[in-house]
């Protein structure tokens, strides 16, 4: 194998480890927050027979409200087995 010339080399960096924490805004109240969303919304939608999704970023506080919003629309459904 041949050695590479210099102009075909390339430095690998990586981020420090004291990196700050990714920022997001929610995508219902509109908070920034730092870390990982502890949720995501789900749109969906199509553009001819392509099926598009978006995932938005939710906080701790709105990721519960959606979720017990959702269980409560399911428990009061009505519908037996």
């Amino acid at each position: 194998m041949p050695e590479p010339r210099p102009e075909q080399l390339v430095e690998a960096s990586y981020p420090p480890d004291t990196a700050e924490e990714p920022r997001f805004v929610c995508d219902l109240c509109g908070k920034s927050f730092t870390g990982l969303p502890e949720g995501s919304g789900l749109f969906m939608w199509t553009r001819g027979s392509e099926v598009r999704t978006e995932e938005p970023p939710l906080c701790r506080t709105c990721a519960s409200k959606l979720i017990l919003g959702a269980y409560r629309v399911y428990e009061d459904d009505g519908s037996e087995e």
